[in-house]
């Protein structure tokens, strides 16, 4: 079974009105996810359901215990894919000392018994974006989970107020930056369907071309982020608020658009920076201390019921004892040993992701950094693609070779003339083509 990622949203002490409610409110959501996975009776402790997968079958497990301090409610759901693979949701929510805690694992299996690479490409539960609904003062460790929808900065002030979460060393999620190119993204859906996929793990923003040039100022080139550029910025160390130790890693424009010749490099981009960071907390995130020590309160409760109905010194009794013990050290034993399963499974992902990390820090003051300056040359060959639309001229970004060999004449193109006159500051080319194979916006070549 492989981790492919862990979530825990904490809330402060809350006064038992606030409590109650929430914890109500909570327990309603998690119903109603169930009821749409096709559960039926929600009250049941085990039961099967039509799975979302044509023809297969779903299986859930669901237990509730109840102590004089707190309470928990835990649910497992079984689901297969359409390739046979099987796909395992484990939450627990814990309500104690007056505070809650929702926790939540996705692991996988491999179909049958092989030995064989396997891809799994998990999504953020849409039980995750329901809860961080219900409240907003949920975080995890020093950072404040915001809800799953893009944070939009604009100016320059707003560029100080990143800069210095970005630098505050209790930050211990990181923050997705996303720049404007010509006043939008590079693709017009990417905010939102980030903020969509790294709900709970990651805040998503979007910054305008001023908050950009101010974020350059501020934290200098090798960790800027602007002209449709993606970063991610991950937590400092406890001990550091040194700019020059800000962890990141950077998609440029011409990056992302460059394997965009069939239209999916969305998708693609997205999807890979979701398992990327869902990995990483696969490793990151454990599981509450509340689930143990509810667990254990209980066992002692039963035992104290056993003791007040039983002989103290009965055999029956001792046994009694030994078994709670002794269940207790093989529970602790079996979490410890399902962490480190879990920390293991998913190591390869997040040091696949740490190695190219290192590699985008190494390459960030010449492949990846953005350089404003470049230009055309004579006798040169040149790709731009188009990203979005002005009402008198196409929003254009160079990109590598597409690839394709369906090149055709485009004398016509007065948009596109116009963007790459805009974007080159010259239209002294010899030759104009479109590429009549690329999907999701044109594609251009000019040769100068």
């Amino acid at each position: 079974m492989l981790t492919l990622a862990a979530y825990r949203l904490e809330t402060q002490q809350l006064i038992e009105k606030e409590l109650e409610s929430s914890w109500l409110e909570l327990t309603i959501a998690i119903d109603a996810w169930l009821a749409g996975k096709g559960v039926e009776k929600l009250a049941a402790d085990t039961g099967v359901f039509t799975s979302k997968t044509p023809g297969a079958t779903g299986t859930f497990e669901r237990s509730n215990i109840s102590i004089e301090s707190g309470s928990l409610i835990e649910v497992s759901l079984i689901e297969p894919t359409m390739d046979g693979h099987t796909f395992r949701t484990n939450l627990a929510l814990t309500k104690f000392d007056g505070v809650i805690v929702f926790y939540l694992t996705l692991s996988a299996s491999n179909a049958g018994d092989m030995v064989a690479p396997t891809s799994f490409y998990p999504r953020c539960p849409s039980l995750i974006r329901d809860i961080l609904k219900l409240r907003k003062d949920w975080h995890f460790g020093g950072s404040e989970i915001p809800p799953a929808k893009e944070i939009l900065l604009v100016g320059k002030k707003s560029a100080e107020t990143l800069v210095e979460y970005l630098l505050s060393n209790t930050r211990s999620l990181p923050v997705t930056v996303v720049s404007e190119l010509d006043g939008e993204p590079i693709w017009n859906e990417l905010p939102e369907k980030l903020s969509n996929d790294l709900a709970g793990l990651s805040s998503v923003v979007r910054i305008d071309a001023d908050a950009s040039w101010e974020l350059n100022n501020l934290l200098g080139k090798p960790r800027s982020c602007y002209l449709g550029a993606v970063r991610i910025y991950w937590p400092l160390r406890a001990d550091s608020q040194d700019p020059s130790e800000l962890r990141s890693k950077i998609w440029t424009a011409e990056r992302l658009l460059s394997s965009d010749t069939d239209g999916k490099g969305l998708s693609r981009f997205t999807t890979s920076l979701r398992r990327q960071v869902m990995s990483i907390a696969a490793l990151s995130v454990d599981a509450p201390l509340q689930i143990r020590k509810i667990k254990r309160e209980h066992s002692h409760a039963r035992l104290a019921q056993l003791e007040a109905k039983a002989d103290a010194n009965s055999e029956e009794l001792e046994l009694a004892r030994l078994y709670i013990e002794e269940n207790e050290t093989l529970k602790d034993d079996l979490e410890s040993a399902k962490k480190e399963i879990a920390k293991q499974s998913a190591r390869a992902d997040a040091a696949e992701y740490a190695i190219e990390v290192l590699k985008s820090a190494e390459d960030d003051d010449s492949v990846d950094t953005i350089d404003v300056t470049e230009k055309a040359y004579v006798n040169e060959v040149s790709f731009y693609k188009k990203t979005h639309s002005k009402p008198s001229y196409d929003v254009l970004v160079r990109i590598s070779d597409c690839g394709h060999n369906s090149w055709q004449t485009a004398n016509k193109a007065d948009k596109a003339t116009k963007g790459i006159e805009r974007l080159e500051g010259r239209l002294d080319w010899k030759g104009l083509y479109h590429c009549g194979s690329c999907q999701g916006g044109g594609v251009w070549k000019v040769i100068w």
